[in-house]
């Protein structure tokens, strides 16, 4: 609550809120079916203009009723509801009395409605209030909560590209004047900014590696939806990411196989041509990815792994060593190849030689594979998605935006000023 109102994440709903006289809802839930209601209910009581008969004039929740005869006032007053302030009493029955005389339906004490959004009744209690306010607090956690956990609700950086001028520069001077009212030469270097508590320095988070974390976790997000979606259908958000994916690898492979690409340059940057395709967004992240994460990746591929792992670099169709397996038999040889590439309408090399070479490029792919894997395969489409990713010895399931943080990033231990102390080396380094 700020001011008396729920933030901007607890409300509810979009555009003009409830009580608004401009609020969709309300005009089209209650405003406009009464307005028909009153048209077939006194269409005959209307003030008469030529042939036509009307019997209200309105506009958005404002609205003036017409009679041709004013004794027809009590039948209008047939829809006017009374709900007191405050409860009915025995000095206050002869007024009621009236009321329910001239044709106006009185709420007794145990009536309850909504006003603006607030409960209100006549005996209603604080505890009661309160228990409405609990429940209608609670719908806008449970909301906020659906909404943090979806791609709608993430924070902006996690889902936008940032480029690494203009935003980001605002945000490290807003740093820089909060940390160095100074700009004396006593002012704390900025090595010292990032330095982990441990080694001496403030321990903050550089704001580039701060978003390059959240989009991170954003595409392990997409992975993980494609491993538990693979069969049924992934869900509605991230299929357009993979048909992204799928058209930036081609012709070299499929889907995710684009985690293997050697995404080496930035968007902020030199921009390669090959990863157009990709948009900024994406192309930064598969940046990040294949520049500083795959680096940590640990060599625990299984065999099926092995067998999936993309060829890339390659017009031939051949996506991974189990396309070669398929076209070739279980043994793989020029001859074999050779007889498939002649299939190829577009491929010109199909003799031995190139053949040969060929092979002797894919042996890194083909070298590992000593025994060929015996058993069901462990998925059918998004082969990569499903490949043991493990960074540090942290799987790609545990991988949350702390830790994602602690991989990327670069800390270096600044050179110590030890001029200003007399000194002319620095410590041992047993010390």
């Amino acid at each position: 609550m700020f001011n008396g109102r729920p933030l901007a994440p607890f409300e509810l709903g979009a555009g003009v809120r409830q009580g608004d006289h401009l609020s969709p809802a309300h005009f089209v839930l209650f405003i406009e079916p009464f307005l028909n209601f009153l048209r077939v209910k006194i269409q005959d009581m209307g003030s008469l203009c030529g042939s036509s008969t009307h019997s209200v004039i309105s506009f958005a929740d404002d609205s003036t009723g017409l009679l041709h005869d004013l004794r027809h006032t009590k039948d209008f007053l047939g829809f006017t509801v009374v709900l007191p302030f405050r409860p009915w009493s025995a000095a206050t029955a002869p007024l009621r009395l009236e009321l329910e005389q001239l044709g106006v339906e009185v709420v007794g004490n145990s009536g309850r409605t909504k006003l603006l959004g607030i409960y209100y009744g006549p005996q209603l209690s604080n505890a009661d209030r309160l228990q409405h306010l609990l429940a209608e607090m609670q719908a806008r956690c449970f909301l906020w909560t659906h909404r943090s956990r979806t791609l709608r609700g993430q924070f902006s950086a996690s889902v936008c590209h940032v480029p690494a001028t203009g935003f980001q520069d605002q945000v490290s001077t807003l740093i820089s004047r909060f940390l160095c009212k100074s700009k004396s030469n006593i002012a704390l270097p900025k090595d010292w900014w990032f330095l982990p508590p441990g080694l001496g320095g403030l321990g903050l988070t550089p704001v580039s590696d701060m978003i390059h974390s959240l989009q991170v976790h954003m595409l392990c997000k997409v992975i993980l939806a494609a491993r538990t979606h693979s069969i049924a259908g992934v869900p509605s958000w991230v299929e357009p990411v993979i048909r992204l994916f799928d058209q930036a690898i081609s012709p070299w492979g499929q889907d995710f196989d684009i985690l293997y690409a050697p995404v080496s340059t930035s968007p902020d940057y030199a921009k390669s041509h090959r990863w157009a395709q990709l948009e900024d967004y994406w192309h930064s992240v598969l940046f990040v990815w294949n520049t500083r994460l795959r680096k940590k990746l640990a060599r625990r591929q299984s065999s099926f792994d092995k067998l999936s792992i993309p060829i890339l670099n390659n017009e031939q169709e051949l996506f991974r060593p189990s396309d070669l397996y398929q076209v070739c038999g279980s043994t793989v040889t020029c001859e074999t190849l050779s007889v498939f590439l002649r299939t190829l309408q577009h491929c010109r090399s199909t003799g031995a030689s190139a053949c040969s070479n060929l092979l002797a490029r894919l042996h890194c792919f083909l070298g590992p594979l000593k025994v060929f894997p015996i058993g069901p395969a462990p998925t059918t489409r998004y082969f990569c998605a499903f490949h043991d990713w493990v960074f540090d010895d942290t799987t790609l399931e545990e991988l949350i935006v702390s830790r994602i943080r602690s991989i990327i990033v670069k800390c270096i231990n600044p050179v110590l000023p030890l001029s200003r102390l007399g000194l002319d080396e620095g410590p041992p380094p047993t010390m």
